[in-house]
Formats: structure tokens, C-alpha cells, sequence
């Protein structure tokens, strides 16, 4: 399988992993911007995603940390072949986190 079509199918993954948890999702396909994944849910705040396949990105540098409030919730979401749900990670840390209900 071609690496953007196992992004593609893992951005799919993700997507359908956060609907079944309640959270309305936006798949920013072709964007070509930092967040595959803009998640969303009623009294929470707002989620940006990242998908990976197989292998953790780096944390965010200081530059990156300014473009983005303190206060959103920013995820990388690995999904590691054949998994059935992701490994999570906030972006700010590297730290692996627990999606909330």
C-alpha cells in the first residue's frame, strides 16, 4: 500500500474513532495544513488532530507552540498497522494522553 493511501485509511480511522466518541469531525483532506482532523465536541473544547501511521512525530517547538492557545486541546494520533485504536499523544509535550469521554 502507498504511504498516502495508509494516511488516508488512518485519517479515516481517526475520524471514525472520535465520532463514535461524540465529537463532530472535520477532515481537512488536500488542505495540505498542519491538522488532518479538526474535532469538535459540545462542552469540550476544540480538538486539533494529527494522524500518523507507525512512527511518533517530534513535539512542537517553541515557534509552533505560539501559533496555537494554551487553552485547545492538541492531539497526534498514531496508529500503528492492523491497531484497533490510536496511540495518543499531546503535541505540546510528546506525553501520551487518554482521549476524554
Amino acid at each position: 500500500m502507498h504511504a498516502y493511501a495508509k494516511g488516508r485509511r488512518n485519517e479515516w480511522k481517526a475520524k471514525k474513532y472520535l465520532e463514535a466518541r461524540g465529537y463532530t469531525c472535520f477532515r481537512t483532506a488536500g488542505s495540505h495544513s498542519d491538522w488532518d482532523i479538526i474535532a469538535i465536541k459540545k462542552g469540550r473544547l476544540l480538538m486539533l488532530v494529527q494522524v500518523k501511521t507507525n512512527k511518533k512525530p517530534p513535539m512542537a517547538t517553541p515557534d509552533q507552540l505560539d501559533l496555537i492557545d494554551g487553552s485547545w486541546r492538541v492531539h497526534i494520533h498514531l496508529w500503528k498497522d492492523y491497531a484497533k485504536q490510536p496511540e495518543i499523544y499531546d503535541w505540546r509535550s510528546g506525553h501520551a494522553v487518554d482521549l476524554l469521554p
